[in-house]
C-alpha cells in the first residue's frame, strides 16, 4: 500500500487569524531535548501561529496518565514546568478559557 500524503492549510495559525474578541486560542505541543531548547521552539510556534497560550510537554507524556508540562504565554509562564496528572493539567486549560 503506497499512502501519499499532500500539504494542508495551517489550521491553529488559520483560526487564530479569524479569532473573534474574547476568544482564546491554545496551541499544543510535544518538544523533546533540553529544557531551554523544548522552550525556545514552542515560543516560536506560539507567536507563529498567534496562538494566546502553548501547552508544553514532553514525549513521555504520550500513553501516559501524567505529563512533564508547562504552559506558555507571550509575556512568559503561565504554568511553570511540573510532573502533573493530566486531568489536573486539563482543568488548568480549562481555566484559561473561563478567564
Amino acid at each position: 500500500m503506497t499512502l501519499h500524503l499532500e500539504p494542508t492549510a495551517d489550521l491553529l495559525a488559520g483560526v487564530a487569524r479569524r479569532k473573534l474578541p474574547g476568544q482564546r486560542i491554545v496551541a499544543f505541543a510535544v518538544e523533546d531535548g533540553c529544557r531551554d531548547a523544548i522552550e525556545t521552539a514552542a515560543r516560536s510556534k506560539l507567536a507563529d501561529k498567534g496562538a494566546d497560550y502553548i501547552v508544553v510537554n514532553t514525549p513521555a507524556a504520550m500513553g501516559s496518565p501524567t505529563s512533564q508540562a508547562c504552559i506558555l504565554s507571550p509575556t512568559g509562564y503561565i504554568l511553570p514546568w511540573a510532573k502533573r496528572d493530566k486531568e489536573e493539567l486539563a482543568v488548568r486549560i480549562v481555566a484559561l478559557l473561563t478567564r
